[in-house]
């Protein structure tokens, strides 16, 4: 932590949550180096506060980020300057977790087990039928909101910051997907 101190002029917090802002909405910023910079402001910024300030509730109030995105920050800025391999990605820092992924996949299994549910309740009506009904429609409406929601995750975990995308993807996919959801309703 005191090498951060050194590393930058004294700072006050209100110019290092400043610059914070600035370097997360950079999207020029070559990550690594923002991660870097990000968490050397951070841990500035901690060792200013008065012991018990430094708090979830405070990092919330000030920055674009979630607490364990600051822890990761802070981590990342100490790894890379005590390791001879230094991290090139936020989740380079902590170990692996093992329900990371089956999270999203018994997500998916939820959802396929919902529409065979339905499929079972609600036979399809014979090919001659000329119009849907409304329940039909509603249903349509409701699938088209999971294939976004699911295409949006599985999209997600490719471009986000923290999985080797830029904020300008995933910016990019949340308006996509706000679109899709638009014309859905």
């Amino acid at each position: 932590m005191a090498e951060a101190a050194k590393k930058e002029a004294d700072l006050s917090v209100a110019e290092c949550i400043r610059q914070i802002k600035a370097e997360c909405t950079s999207i020029e910023s070559i990550a690594v180096y923002r991660y870097e910079r990000i968490g050397a402001l951070l841990l500035q910024i901690k060792q200013q506060l008065p012991k018990g300030r430094f708090t979830h509730r405070f990092i919330r109030e000030n920055f674009p980020f979630s607490p364990e995105s600051a822890r990761r920050y802070m981590r990342f800025y100490t790894q890379s300057r005590s390791r001879q391999r230094a991290p090139h990605r936020l989740s380079d820092v902590d170990p692996p977790r093992r329900d990371h992924q089956s999270a999203s996949f018994r997500a998916y299994q939820e959802e396929v087990h919902k529409a065979r549910q339905y499929r079972a309740e609600n036979p399809e009506p014979p090919p001659n039928t000329a119009r849907a009904t409304h329940s039909d429609s509603a249903y349509v409406r409701e699938l088209c909101m999971r294939i976004i929601s699911i295409g949006f995750r599985t999209l997600a975990l490719e471009l986000h910051p923290d999985k080797g995308g830029t904020d300008r993807d995933m910016n990019c996919l949340t308006r996509a997907r706000d679109q899709l959801r638009g014309c859905v309703k």
